[in-house]
Protein backbone atom coordinates (compact mmCIF):
# COMPACT_ATOMS: atom_id res chain seq x y z
CA UNK A 1 0.00 0.00 0.00
CA UNK A 2 1.27 3.32 -0.68
CA UNK A 3 1.30 6.50 1.92
CA UNK A 4 -1.62 9.19 1.65
CA UNK A 5 1.19 11.47 1.25
CA UNK A 6 2.42 9.91 -1.91
CA UNK A 7 -1.46 10.59 -3.61
CA UNK A 8 -1.59 13.96 -2.52
CA UNK A 9 1.59 15.11 -4.40
CA UNK A 10 0.69 12.50 -7.43
CA UNK A 11 -2.28 14.53 -7.91
CA UNK A 12 -0.85 17.88 -7.44
CA UNK A 13 1.53 16.92 -10.87
CA UNK A 14 -1.23 16.75 -12.69
CA UNK A 15 -2.88 20.01 -11.64
CA UNK A 16 0.36 21.84 -12.02
CA UNK A 17 0.63 20.49 -15.70
CA UNK A 18 -3.21 20.99 -16.65
CA UNK A 19 -3.19 24.85 -18.50
CA UNK A 20 -6.70 24.19 -19.32
CA UNK A 21 -9.95 22.75 -17.64
CA UNK A 22 -10.75 19.48 -17.56
CA UNK A 23 -13.70 17.72 -19.74
CA UNK A 24 -15.67 15.57 -17.65
CA UNK A 25 -15.04 12.91 -20.47
CA UNK A 26 -11.03 13.06 -19.86
CA UNK A 27 -11.64 11.59 -16.03
CA UNK A 28 -11.53 8.03 -16.65
CA UNK A 29 -8.59 8.63 -18.20
CA UNK A 30 -6.45 10.49 -16.26
CA UNK A 31 -7.55 8.44 -13.51
CA UNK A 32 -5.85 5.41 -15.49
CA UNK A 33 -3.20 7.56 -15.89
CA UNK A 34 -2.79 8.19 -12.13
CA UNK A 35 -2.89 4.44 -11.19
CA UNK A 36 -0.20 3.88 -13.56
CA UNK A 37 1.90 6.49 -12.20
CA UNK A 38 1.19 5.42 -8.66
CA UNK A 39 1.96 1.61 -9.62
CA UNK A 40 5.58 2.87 -10.85
CA UNK A 41 6.06 4.86 -8.08
CA UNK A 42 5.57 2.35 -5.35
CA UNK A 43 6.91 -1.08 -7.46
CA UNK A 44 10.27 -0.99 -5.17
CA UNK A 45 8.57 -0.49 -2.15
CA UNK A 46 6.11 -3.07 -2.55
CA UNK A 47 8.76 -5.44 -3.99
CA UNK A 48 10.44 -5.67 -0.82
CA UNK A 49 7.08 -6.26 1.35
CA UNK A 50 6.59 -9.08 -1.30
CA UNK A 51 9.65 -10.66 -0.92
CA UNK A 52 8.98 -10.73 2.84
CA UNK A 53 5.84 -12.07 2.81
CA UNK A 54 6.79 -15.30 0.06
CA UNK A 55 7.76 -17.22 3.03
CA UNK A 56 4.78 -16.82 5.80
CA UNK A 57 2.38 -17.43 2.18
CA UNK A 58 4.38 -21.30 1.59
CA UNK A 59 4.11 -21.67 4.74
CA UNK A 60 0.36 -20.51 5.28
CA UNK A 61 -0.12 -23.10 1.89
CA UNK A 62 0.92 -26.25 3.93
CA UNK A 63 -1.76 -25.48 6.56
CA UNK A 64 -4.57 -24.76 4.03
CA UNK A 65 -4.68 -27.69 1.57
CA UNK A 66 -8.04 -29.37 0.63
CA UNK A 67 -8.66 -32.45 2.87
CA UNK A 68 -7.95 -34.92 -0.10
CA UNK A 69 -4.58 -33.73 -0.21
CA UNK A 70 -3.97 -34.04 3.65
CA UNK A 71 -5.36 -37.41 3.58
CA UNK A 72 -3.13 -38.42 0.62
CA UNK A 73 -0.26 -37.38 2.11
CA UNK A 74 -0.44 -38.67 5.44
CA UNK A 75 -1.66 -41.79 4.31
CA UNK A 76 2.30 -42.70 3.66
CA UNK A 77 3.10 -42.14 7.64
CA UNK A 78 -0.02 -45.32 7.39
CA UNK A 79 3.67 -47.38 9.37
CA UNK A 80 5.04 -44.53 10.99
CA UNK A 81 3.34 -43.71 14.84
CA UNK A 82 5.50 -40.80 15.79
CA UNK A 83 5.37 -38.86 12.48
CA UNK A 84 1.45 -39.10 12.67
CA UNK A 85 1.38 -38.28 16.26
CA UNK A 86 3.22 -35.54 15.63
CA UNK A 87 1.20 -33.82 12.66
CA UNK A 88 -1.81 -34.81 15.25
CA UNK A 89 -0.30 -31.94 17.52
CA UNK A 90 0.33 -29.16 14.69
CA UNK A 91 -3.49 -28.02 14.30
CA UNK A 92 -6.93 -28.98 14.10
CA UNK A 93 -7.28 -29.40 10.98
CA UNK A 94 -4.28 -32.03 10.84
CA UNK A 95 -5.30 -33.48 13.49
CA UNK A 96 -8.92 -34.54 11.88
CA UNK A 97 -6.96 -35.92 9.04
CA UNK A 98 -3.76 -37.39 10.98
CA UNK A 99 -6.29 -39.29 13.58
CA UNK A 100 -8.13 -41.55 11.28
CA UNK A 101 -5.47 -43.15 10.28
CA UNK A 102 -3.94 -43.42 13.72
CA UNK A 103 -6.88 -45.65 14.79
CA UNK A 104 -6.99 -47.63 11.63
CA UNK A 105 -5.24 -50.29 13.77
CA UNK A 106 -4.63 -48.78 17.06
CA UNK A 107 -3.98 -52.41 18.80
CA UNK A 108 -0.51 -53.10 16.16
CA UNK A 109 0.77 -49.82 17.38
CA UNK A 110 4.15 -49.98 19.22
CA UNK A 111 3.27 -49.73 23.13
CA UNK A 112 2.55 -51.67 26.51
CA UNK A 113 -0.47 -53.64 27.76
CA UNK A 114 -0.76 -50.17 29.34
CA UNK A 115 -1.18 -48.27 26.04
CA UNK A 116 -3.72 -51.16 24.66
CA UNK A 117 -5.86 -50.54 27.70
CA UNK A 118 -5.87 -46.83 27.12
CA UNK A 119 -6.81 -47.05 23.65
CA UNK A 120 -9.52 -49.51 24.59
CA UNK A 121 -10.94 -47.30 27.30
CA UNK A 122 -11.46 -45.01 24.42
CA UNK A 123 -13.64 -47.36 22.70
CA UNK A 124 -15.84 -48.03 26.30
CA UNK A 125 -16.19 -43.90 26.31
CA UNK A 126 -17.73 -44.44 22.53
CA UNK A 127 -20.32 -46.85 23.84
CA UNK A 128 -24.32 -45.59 23.62
CA UNK A 129 -25.98 -45.05 26.67
CA UNK A 130 -27.95 -48.18 25.98
CA UNK A 131 -25.13 -50.46 25.74
CA UNK A 132 -23.51 -49.41 28.97
CA UNK A 133 -26.70 -49.90 31.09
CA UNK A 134 -26.69 -53.24 29.65
CA UNK A 135 -23.36 -53.98 30.67
CA UNK A 136 -24.05 -52.40 34.16
CA UNK A 137 -27.18 -55.05 33.97
CA UNK A 138 -24.67 -57.91 33.37
CA UNK A 139 -22.13 -56.44 36.56
CA UNK A 140 -19.76 -54.52 34.54
CA UNK A 141 -20.29 -51.22 36.47
CA UNK A 142 -16.43 -50.13 36.37
CA UNK A 143 -17.01 -48.01 33.61
CA UNK A 144 -16.19 -44.49 32.34
CA UNK A 145 -17.99 -41.76 33.55
CA UNK A 146 -19.91 -40.40 30.85
CA UNK A 147 -19.39 -37.24 31.55
CA UNK A 148 -16.27 -36.53 29.07
CA UNK A 149 -16.70 -37.72 25.73
CA UNK A 150 -14.26 -38.23 23.10
CA UNK A 151 -13.21 -35.60 20.40
CA UNK A 152 -13.65 -38.14 17.85
CA UNK A 153 -16.14 -41.19 17.15
CA UNK A 154 -12.82 -43.59 17.28
CA UNK A 155 -14.23 -46.68 16.33
CA UNK A 156 -15.31 -45.45 13.06
CA UNK A 157 -12.00 -45.28 11.92
CA UNK A 158 -11.38 -49.11 12.90
CA UNK A 159 -10.28 -50.90 9.39
CA UNK A 160 -9.01 -54.17 10.93
CA UNK A 161 -10.76 -56.23 13.96
CA UNK A 162 -8.87 -58.74 15.27
CA UNK A 163 -11.18 -60.47 17.81
CA UNK A 164 -8.48 -62.17 19.55
CA UNK A 165 -6.87 -59.28 19.93
CA UNK A 166 -9.80 -57.59 21.49
CA UNK A 167 -10.49 -60.30 23.66
CA UNK A 168 -7.26 -60.02 25.03
CA UNK A 169 -7.48 -56.76 25.25
CA UNK A 170 -10.88 -56.68 27.13
CA UNK A 171 -9.29 -59.07 29.97
CA UNK A 172 -6.31 -56.69 30.72
CA UNK A 173 -8.82 -54.02 31.24
CA UNK A 174 -11.04 -55.61 33.39
CA UNK A 175 -8.20 -56.86 35.44
CA UNK A 176 -6.83 -53.34 35.99
CA UNK A 177 -10.38 -52.26 37.19
CA UNK A 178 -11.12 -51.82 40.53
CA UNK A 179 -13.22 -55.81 40.70
CA UNK A 180 -10.00 -57.29 39.07
CA UNK A 181 -10.77 -61.01 39.07
CA UNK A 182 -13.00 -62.71 41.53
CA UNK A 183 -13.26 -66.03 39.81
CA UNK A 184 -12.19 -67.27 36.32
CA UNK A 185 -15.29 -67.89 34.71
CA UNK A 186 -17.18 -64.88 35.62
CA UNK A 187 -14.25 -63.44 34.62
CA UNK A 188 -14.25 -64.64 31.09
CA UNK A 189 -18.43 -64.22 31.21
CA UNK A 190 -17.59 -61.05 31.61
CA UNK A 191 -14.96 -60.29 29.07
CA UNK A 192 -17.65 -61.98 26.46
CA UNK A 193 -19.92 -59.60 27.36
CA UNK A 194 -18.08 -56.26 27.21
CA UNK A 195 -16.36 -57.77 23.72
CA UNK A 196 -19.74 -58.77 22.52
CA UNK A 197 -20.69 -54.25 23.31
CA UNK A 198 -17.84 -52.96 21.22
CA UNK A 199 -18.03 -55.70 18.69
CA UNK A 200 -21.84 -54.81 18.10
CA UNK A 201 -20.64 -50.60 18.31
CA UNK A 202 -17.98 -51.31 15.28
CA UNK A 203 -20.42 -52.66 12.92
CA UNK A 204 -23.30 -49.99 14.16
CA UNK A 205 -20.71 -46.97 13.41
CA UNK A 206 -17.96 -48.62 11.39
CA UNK A 207 -16.88 -46.94 7.36
CA UNK A 208 -13.65 -48.60 7.08
CA UNK A 209 -13.63 -51.75 8.03
CA UNK A 210 -11.72 -53.85 5.84
CA UNK A 211 -9.88 -56.61 7.62
CA UNK A 212 -11.45 -59.54 10.21
CA UNK A 213 -8.89 -61.56 12.33
CA UNK A 214 -11.12 -64.83 13.93
CA UNK A 215 -8.56 -66.46 15.93
CA UNK A 216 -10.09 -67.95 19.40
CA UNK A 217 -8.96 -69.69 22.46
CA UNK A 218 -11.16 -72.69 22.20
CA UNK A 219 -10.39 -73.13 26.13
CA UNK A 220 -12.14 -70.60 27.32
CA UNK A 221 -14.83 -70.01 24.40
CA UNK A 222 -16.40 -73.35 25.89
CA UNK A 223 -17.62 -71.82 29.09
CA UNK A 224 -19.32 -68.95 27.16
CA UNK A 225 -22.61 -69.10 25.40
CA UNK A 226 -22.20 -69.28 21.38
CA UNK A 227 -24.23 -65.93 20.91
CA UNK A 228 -21.51 -64.18 23.03
CA UNK A 229 -18.59 -64.93 20.43
CA UNK A 230 -20.12 -65.87 17.00
CA UNK A 231 -20.08 -62.25 15.84
CA UNK A 232 -21.99 -63.10 12.81
CA UNK A 233 -24.96 -62.65 15.27
CA UNK A 234 -24.25 -59.41 16.50
CA UNK A 235 -26.74 -56.82 15.77
CA UNK A 236 -25.10 -54.44 12.56
CA UNK A 237 -23.01 -57.74 11.32
CA UNK A 238 -25.82 -58.23 8.57
CA UNK A 239 -24.74 -54.58 7.27
CA UNK A 240 -21.20 -54.12 7.90
CA UNK A 241 -19.74 -57.19 7.66
CA UNK A 242 -20.48 -57.59 3.45
CA UNK A 243 -17.98 -55.51 2.97
CA UNK A 244 -15.22 -56.94 4.25
CA UNK A 245 -12.31 -57.85 1.99
CA UNK A 246 -9.94 -59.60 4.12
CA UNK A 247 -11.02 -62.63 6.29
CA UNK A 248 -8.55 -64.95 8.65
CA UNK A 249 -10.02 -67.15 10.26
CA UNK A 250 -8.23 -69.59 12.75
CA UNK A 251 -9.33 -71.65 15.19
CA UNK A 252 -11.19 -74.97 16.30
CA UNK A 253 -14.11 -74.56 18.48
CA UNK A 254 -15.52 -71.75 16.71
CA UNK A 255 -14.31 -72.73 12.75
CA UNK A 256 -17.62 -74.37 11.78
CA UNK A 257 -20.07 -72.03 12.69
CA UNK A 258 -18.71 -69.13 12.01
CA UNK A 259 -17.44 -70.12 8.20
CA UNK A 260 -21.41 -71.07 7.78
CA UNK A 261 -22.27 -67.80 8.71
CA UNK A 262 -19.73 -66.19 7.29
CA UNK A 263 -20.31 -67.79 3.43
CA UNK A 264 -23.47 -66.00 3.64
CA UNK A 265 -22.91 -62.78 4.27
CA UNK A 266 -19.06 -62.20 3.07
CA UNK A 267 -19.10 -63.38 -0.70
CA UNK A 268 -16.66 -60.19 -1.73
CA UNK A 269 -13.55 -61.05 0.12
CA UNK A 270 -10.18 -60.55 -1.70
CA UNK A 271 -8.40 -62.56 0.33
CA UNK A 272 -8.74 -65.19 2.58
CA UNK A 273 -6.53 -66.95 4.90
CA UNK A 274 -7.98 -70.20 6.50
CA UNK A 275 -6.19 -71.90 9.67
CA UNK A 276 -7.03 -75.61 9.98
CA UNK A 277 -7.19 -76.91 13.39
CA UNK A 278 -4.98 -79.96 14.43
CA UNK A 279 -5.34 -83.01 12.64
CA UNK A 280 -6.45 -84.77 15.95
CA UNK A 281 -9.51 -82.55 16.23
CA UNK A 282 -10.57 -81.89 12.84
CA UNK A 283 -13.37 -83.48 11.34
CA UNK A 284 -15.43 -83.31 7.77
CA UNK A 285 -17.78 -81.23 8.64
CA UNK A 286 -15.08 -78.42 9.87
CA UNK A 287 -14.00 -78.77 6.27
CA UNK A 288 -17.12 -78.55 4.64
CA UNK A 289 -17.64 -74.90 5.83
CA UNK A 290 -14.71 -73.92 5.05
CA UNK A 291 -15.69 -75.26 1.11
CA UNK A 292 -18.95 -73.51 1.66
CA UNK A 293 -16.70 -70.07 2.45
CA UNK A 294 -14.62 -70.55 -0.51
CA UNK A 295 -17.35 -71.28 -2.56
CA UNK A 296 -19.76 -67.75 -1.70
CA UNK A 297 -16.74 -66.11 -3.09
CA UNK A 298 -17.44 -64.08 -6.35
CA UNK A 299 -13.75 -61.90 -6.57
CA UNK A 300 -11.47 -63.88 -4.35
CA UNK A 301 -7.69 -62.74 -5.33
CA UNK A 302 -5.61 -64.43 -3.08
CA UNK A 303 -6.37 -67.57 -0.88
CA UNK A 304 -3.97 -69.22 2.04
CA UNK A 305 -4.05 -72.61 3.59
CA UNK A 306 -2.28 -73.47 7.09
CA UNK A 307 -2.05 -76.40 8.13
CA UNK A 308 -4.76 -78.63 6.92
CA UNK A 309 -4.46 -82.38 7.27
CA UNK A 310 -3.73 -85.13 4.38
CA UNK A 311 -7.34 -86.75 4.73
CA UNK A 312 -9.14 -83.39 3.88
CA UNK A 313 -6.82 -81.22 1.98
CA UNK A 314 -8.32 -82.47 -1.20
CA UNK A 315 -12.09 -81.87 -0.56
CA UNK A 316 -10.32 -77.60 0.11
CA UNK A 317 -8.26 -77.60 -3.17
CA UNK A 318 -10.93 -78.41 -5.43
CA UNK A 319 -13.23 -75.43 -4.83
CA UNK A 320 -10.47 -73.61 -5.56
CA UNK A 321 -11.29 -74.33 -9.42
CA UNK A 322 -14.49 -71.93 -8.88
CA UNK A 323 -12.57 -68.96 -8.48
CA UNK A 324 -9.10 -69.75 -10.81
CA UNK A 325 -10.41 -66.45 -13.19
CA UNK A 326 -9.77 -64.08 -10.42
CA UNK A 327 -6.98 -65.54 -8.03
CA UNK A 328 -3.86 -64.29 -8.47
CA UNK A 329 -1.82 -65.36 -5.79
CA UNK A 330 -2.13 -69.16 -3.41
CA UNK A 331 0.07 -70.12 -0.58
CA UNK A 332 -0.11 -73.15 1.26
CA UNK A 333 1.97 -73.49 4.99
CA UNK A 334 2.54 -76.30 7.10
CA UNK A 335 0.41 -78.68 4.85
CA UNK A 336 0.69 -82.68 3.85
CA UNK A 337 -0.20 -83.11 -0.02
CA UNK A 338 0.00 -86.75 0.99
CA UNK A 339 -2.72 -88.61 -1.52
CA UNK A 340 -3.69 -85.31 -3.03
CA UNK A 341 -6.55 -86.16 -5.76
CA UNK A 342 -5.90 -85.81 -9.66
CA UNK A 343 -9.40 -83.38 -9.17
CA UNK A 344 -7.04 -81.08 -6.95
CA UNK A 345 -4.06 -80.92 -8.91
CA UNK A 346 -5.78 -79.90 -11.96
CA UNK A 347 -7.78 -77.16 -9.78
CA UNK A 348 -4.06 -75.79 -9.10
CA UNK A 349 -3.19 -76.07 -12.89
CA UNK A 350 -6.35 -73.93 -13.60
CA UNK A 351 -5.57 -70.94 -11.69
CA UNK A 352 -3.67 -69.74 -14.98
CA UNK A 353 -4.02 -66.01 -13.93
CA UNK A 354 -1.76 -66.50 -10.60
CA UNK A 355 1.17 -64.43 -10.71
CA UNK A 356 1.87 -65.73 -6.81
CA UNK A 357 2.83 -69.26 -5.33
CA UNK A 358 4.53 -70.04 -2.17
CA UNK A 359 4.90 -73.28 -0.40
CA UNK A 360 6.14 -73.17 2.81
CA UNK A 361 7.19 -75.94 5.34
CA UNK A 362 4.90 -78.20 3.47
CA UNK A 363 5.36 -82.38 3.07
CA UNK A 364 5.61 -84.68 0.39
CA UNK A 365 5.71 -82.19 -2.21
CA UNK A 366 6.61 -84.57 -4.74
CA UNK A 367 2.86 -85.63 -4.52
CA UNK A 368 2.66 -82.63 -6.61
CA UNK A 369 3.18 -82.65 -10.13
CA UNK A 370 5.69 -79.70 -9.73
CA UNK A 371 6.68 -79.73 -13.99
CA UNK A 372 3.03 -79.08 -14.97
CA UNK A 373 2.08 -76.69 -12.72
CA UNK A 374 5.30 -74.97 -13.56
CA UNK A 375 3.74 -75.05 -16.90
CA UNK A 376 0.76 -73.86 -16.24
CA UNK A 377 1.44 -70.55 -14.63
CA UNK A 378 2.92 -69.06 -17.54
CA UNK A 379 2.15 -65.07 -15.64
CA UNK A 380 4.21 -65.94 -12.79
CA UNK A 381 5.98 -62.83 -11.07
CA UNK A 382 6.52 -64.45 -6.86
CA UNK A 383 7.29 -67.89 -6.28
CA UNK A 384 8.99 -69.22 -2.28
CA UNK A 385 9.42 -72.72 -2.13
CA UNK A 386 10.42 -73.87 1.28
CA UNK A 387 9.72 -77.50 1.18
CA UNK A 388 10.74 -80.01 3.93
CA UNK A 389 12.64 -82.85 1.96
CA UNK A 390 16.03 -83.26 1.93
CA UNK A 391 16.15 -82.64 -1.97
CA UNK A 392 16.96 -79.66 -3.84
CA UNK A 393 13.82 -79.25 -6.36
CA UNK A 394 16.32 -77.27 -8.95
CA UNK A 395 14.43 -78.43 -11.90
CA UNK A 396 11.25 -76.79 -10.60
CA UNK A 397 13.25 -73.46 -9.97
CA UNK A 398 14.57 -73.88 -13.14
CA UNK A 399 10.93 -75.11 -14.92
CA UNK A 400 9.76 -71.90 -12.81
CA UNK A 401 12.78 -69.18 -14.90
CA UNK A 402 12.16 -70.60 -18.50
CA UNK A 403 8.46 -70.67 -18.49
CA UNK A 404 7.69 -67.43 -17.05
CA UNK A 405 10.30 -65.48 -18.30
CA UNK A 406 8.93 -62.05 -17.05
CA UNK A 407 9.83 -62.60 -13.21
CA UNK A 408 11.89 -60.09 -11.52
CA UNK A 409 12.15 -61.20 -8.31
CA UNK A 410 14.02 -64.51 -7.63
CA UNK A 411 15.88 -65.80 -4.41
CA UNK A 412 16.98 -69.32 -4.04
CA UNK A 413 18.65 -70.13 -0.27
CA UNK A 414 20.05 -73.43 1.08
CA UNK A 415 19.81 -73.46 4.34
CA UNK A 416 22.98 -76.04 4.80
CA UNK A 417 26.36 -75.47 6.10
CA UNK A 418 28.21 -72.78 4.10
CA UNK A 419 31.27 -74.89 3.56
CA UNK A 420 29.46 -78.12 1.60
CA UNK A 421 28.67 -75.57 -1.13
CA UNK A 422 31.38 -73.84 -3.20
CA UNK A 423 29.32 -72.21 -6.22
CA UNK A 424 25.34 -72.06 -7.42
CA UNK A 425 24.58 -75.14 -9.36
CA UNK A 426 24.95 -75.09 -12.91
CA UNK A 427 21.21 -75.81 -13.60
CA UNK A 428 19.91 -73.09 -12.05
CA UNK A 429 23.13 -70.80 -12.76
CA UNK A 430 22.70 -71.13 -16.51
CA UNK A 431 18.53 -70.47 -16.47
CA UNK A 432 19.33 -67.01 -14.68
CA UNK A 433 21.95 -66.07 -17.28
CA UNK A 434 19.46 -66.91 -19.72
CA UNK A 435 16.35 -65.41 -18.62
CA UNK A 436 17.25 -63.27 -16.27
CA UNK A 437 17.84 -59.97 -18.08
CA UNK A 438 14.75 -58.41 -16.33
CA UNK A 439 15.33 -59.40 -12.77
CA UNK A 440 15.36 -56.26 -10.19
CA UNK A 441 16.13 -58.24 -7.06
CA UNK A 442 18.35 -61.39 -7.03
CA UNK A 443 19.17 -63.84 -3.85
CA UNK A 444 21.80 -66.32 -4.52
CA UNK A 445 23.94 -68.72 -2.58
CA UNK A 446 27.36 -69.06 -2.90
CA UNK A 447 28.79 -67.65 -6.45
CA UNK A 448 32.61 -67.86 -7.51
CA UNK A 449 33.94 -65.04 -9.46
CA UNK A 450 33.66 -66.02 -13.06
CA UNK A 451 29.52 -66.56 -11.76
CA UNK A 452 29.58 -63.16 -10.60
CA UNK A 453 30.93 -61.32 -13.48
CA UNK A 454 28.23 -62.92 -15.85
CA UNK A 455 25.35 -62.53 -13.60
CA UNK A 456 26.14 -58.21 -13.20
CA UNK A 457 27.07 -58.89 -16.98
CA UNK A 458 23.32 -60.42 -17.27
CA UNK A 459 21.04 -58.26 -15.19
CA UNK A 460 20.96 -54.54 -16.44
CA UNK A 461 18.09 -53.87 -13.96
CA UNK A 462 19.22 -55.03 -11.09
CA UNK A 463 18.48 -53.19 -8.55
CA UNK A 464 19.82 -55.81 -5.03
CA UNK A 465 21.39 -58.44 -4.86
CA UNK A 466 21.92 -60.88 -2.04
CA UNK A 467 24.53 -63.74 -1.72
CA UNK A 468 26.46 -65.84 0.61
CA UNK A 469 30.44 -66.01 0.63
CA UNK A 470 32.53 -68.91 1.64
CA UNK A 471 35.25 -68.77 4.08
CA UNK A 472 37.80 -67.12 2.21
CA UNK A 473 39.09 -63.35 2.64
CA UNK A 474 40.38 -63.88 -1.23
CA UNK A 475 37.29 -64.55 -2.68
CA UNK A 476 35.37 -61.90 -0.41
CA UNK A 477 37.72 -59.55 -1.96
CA UNK A 478 37.35 -60.54 -5.49
CA UNK A 479 33.67 -60.65 -4.93
CA UNK A 480 33.97 -56.76 -4.03
CA UNK A 481 36.40 -55.92 -6.97
CA UNK A 482 33.65 -57.96 -9.39
CA UNK A 483 30.76 -55.58 -8.03
CA UNK A 484 32.83 -52.03 -8.60
CA UNK A 485 33.62 -53.11 -11.81
CA UNK A 486 30.74 -54.57 -13.65
CA UNK A 487 27.89 -53.57 -11.51
CA UNK A 488 25.18 -52.26 -13.64
CA UNK A 489 24.19 -48.34 -13.00
CA UNK A 490 20.20 -49.66 -11.67
CA UNK A 491 22.08 -51.64 -8.33
CA UNK A 492 21.18 -49.57 -5.24
CA UNK A 493 21.25 -52.59 -2.83
CA UNK A 494 23.75 -55.23 -1.67
CA UNK A 495 23.92 -57.41 1.10
CA UNK A 496 26.73 -60.40 1.58
CA UNK A 497 25.95 -62.61 4.19
CA UNK A 498 28.20 -65.58 5.63
CA UNK A 499 30.99 -62.79 6.57
CA UNK A 500 30.94 -64.27 10.72
CA UNK A 501 34.25 -65.66 10.38
CA UNK A 502 35.69 -63.81 7.69
CA UNK A 503 38.73 -61.41 7.65
CA UNK A 504 39.21 -59.46 4.31
CA UNK A 505 41.23 -56.46 3.41
CA UNK A 506 39.50 -53.19 3.71
CA UNK A 507 41.05 -51.78 1.24
CA UNK A 508 39.13 -53.16 -1.37
CA UNK A 509 35.92 -52.47 0.21
CA UNK A 510 37.33 -48.60 -0.04
CA UNK A 511 38.26 -49.33 -3.81
CA UNK A 512 34.88 -50.79 -4.57
CA UNK A 513 32.98 -47.88 -2.95
CA UNK A 514 35.69 -45.58 -5.04
CA UNK A 515 34.18 -47.17 -8.45
CA UNK A 516 30.81 -46.95 -7.42
CA UNK A 517 30.80 -42.95 -6.44
CA UNK A 518 32.79 -42.57 -9.69
CA UNK A 519 29.29 -43.10 -11.78
CA UNK A 520 26.21 -41.33 -12.07
CA UNK A 521 24.82 -39.70 -8.76
CA UNK A 522 21.44 -40.51 -9.84
CA UNK A 523 22.05 -44.34 -9.75
CA UNK A 524 24.74 -44.52 -6.47
CA UNK A 525 25.27 -47.53 -4.44
CA UNK A 526 22.84 -46.70 -1.00
CA UNK A 527 22.99 -49.66 0.80
CA UNK A 528 25.48 -52.02 1.58
CA UNK A 529 24.91 -55.28 4.56
CA UNK A 530 27.69 -57.35 5.60
CA UNK A 531 25.97 -59.77 8.09
CA UNK A 532 27.25 -61.59 10.63
CA UNK A 533 30.29 -58.77 10.43
CA UNK A 534 31.00 -56.32 13.10
CA UNK A 535 33.82 -53.77 12.46
CA UNK A 536 34.03 -50.24 13.44
CA UNK A 537 36.21 -49.41 10.88
CA UNK A 538 33.65 -50.30 8.18
CA UNK A 539 30.72 -48.63 9.71
CA UNK A 540 33.16 -45.18 9.65
CA UNK A 541 33.64 -46.10 6.23
CA UNK A 542 30.47 -46.08 5.25
CA UNK A 543 29.16 -43.23 6.83
CA UNK A 544 32.10 -41.16 5.11
CA UNK A 545 31.15 -42.95 1.79
CA UNK A 546 27.13 -41.75 2.73
CA UNK A 547 26.33 -45.67 2.22
CA UNK A 548 23.07 -47.17 5.18
CA UNK A 549 24.11 -50.68 6.80
CA UNK A 550 20.57 -50.81 6.90
CA UNK A 551 18.01 -51.18 4.45
CA UNK A 552 16.15 -48.22 4.20
CA UNK A 553 12.17 -48.45 4.06
CA UNK A 554 11.71 -47.98 0.35
CA UNK A 555 13.79 -50.82 -0.40
CA UNK A 556 12.68 -52.72 -3.84
CA UNK A 557 12.61 -55.85 -1.79
CA UNK A 558 10.12 -54.58 0.67
CA UNK A 559 7.47 -53.84 -1.92
CA UNK A 560 7.59 -57.11 -3.66
CA UNK A 561 10.45 -60.56 -3.33
CA UNK A 562 10.09 -63.98 -5.09
CA UNK A 563 11.50 -66.11 -3.08
CA UNK A 564 12.23 -69.66 -3.90
CA UNK A 565 14.08 -71.14 -0.78
CA UNK A 566 15.08 -74.55 0.33
CA UNK A 567 15.93 -76.28 2.84
CA UNK A 568 18.15 -79.17 4.46
CA UNK A 569 16.61 -80.55 8.07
Amino acid sequence: MYTKRRKIDDVSSFKSNAQNPIDVNDINGIKNHSNRIDTNNHHHDTQNHTIDNNQSKSESLAFSLPTEIFKEIFANFDNNYQTLLACALVNRQWCKNAVPILWRVPFKKPGSASSSTKVFEMFVRCLSPKARARLIAEGIDELPKPEYQPTFRYLNFLACLDFQLLWETTHEWLVRRPKGIVSMDAHIVRVAHLSREICTCIFRSSECLEQLVVSMDSSQLSRVPEANFVFTFFPGAVNCLPGIKELQVCGDYCLPILCKTLSQICQQLVTLRIDAPPETSSSLSQEETSINLIRAQKNLKHFQLYGHNKSTLSLLLTPISTCAHSLESLKFQNINFTSISRKAISSLCSCVNLIALEITKCRSISSLDLFEIAQKFTKLLYFSFNPYPSSIPEEFAKSILTTSQQIEFFSLKYSIQINEITRLSNLIFQAIIAYGSKLLFLELPILDETQITQILLTCPRLEEFLFWVPDSPTRVDQHLRNLGNMSPPSLKHICINGLKSIQFEVDSLIAFLDSDTRKSQKHRLTTIIMHDYENLELAAIFKQYGVNDKYPEDRIARKFIIIIMTQFL
